[in-house]
């Protein structure tokens, strides 16, 4: 029994060595593979920080992108506004020169028309001036035939 007792206590103290040996030995390996697997979880960290700088960067460019196109839509309406304004106040000025000229159309013509009727009234004039003066003379003519007549008569 002391021999059993014995022997146990040197397979106890055998196995513990051995598995102080199997750790010193698996250490190690264990250090590393926790190491690797350290590693890796700082690898994939970092890589999930540049992913996240990454689409932190595409969304900023395309909000920049967004922004631009915006900036240039914004441009091309108030150009085309700038335009229309442009086409509306050479149509303004257009209408206003064609205006000006059927103005200055009517004018010439109530010039021309005055002017007829001026020629016209001192035609006028003149022919009664002209029907005065005959009729005067007829009437002086009668006088004198009607003088005459008396003058015969006495």
């Amino acid at each position: 029994k002391v021999e059993r007792d014995r022997l146990q206590s040197i397979l106890q103290k055998f196995e513990a060595q051995q598995r102080r040996q199997k750790y010193v030995e698996e250490q190690p390996v264990l250090d590393l593979a926790e190491a690797l697997r350290e590693e890796q979880r700082e690898a994939m960290a970092e890589r999930a920080l540049e992913l996240r700088e990454q689409r932190k960067r595409e969304a900023e460019e395309k909000r920049r992108m967004q922004e631009e196109a915006e900036e240039r839509r914004r441009q091309a309406e108030e150009a085309e506004r700038q335009r229309q304004r442009l086409r509306q106040e050479e149509e303004r000025r257009r209408k206003e020169r064609e205006a000006e000229e059927a103005e200055r159309h009517r004018r010439e013509k109530e010039e021309q028309e005055l002017e007829r009727l001026r020629k016209e009234k001192k035609e006028s004039e003149k022919k009664r001036a002209e029907e005065r003066r005959l009729a005067e003379e007829r009437e002086k003519e009668r006088r004198r035939e009607i003088e005459e007549r008396r003058r015969r008569e006495e």
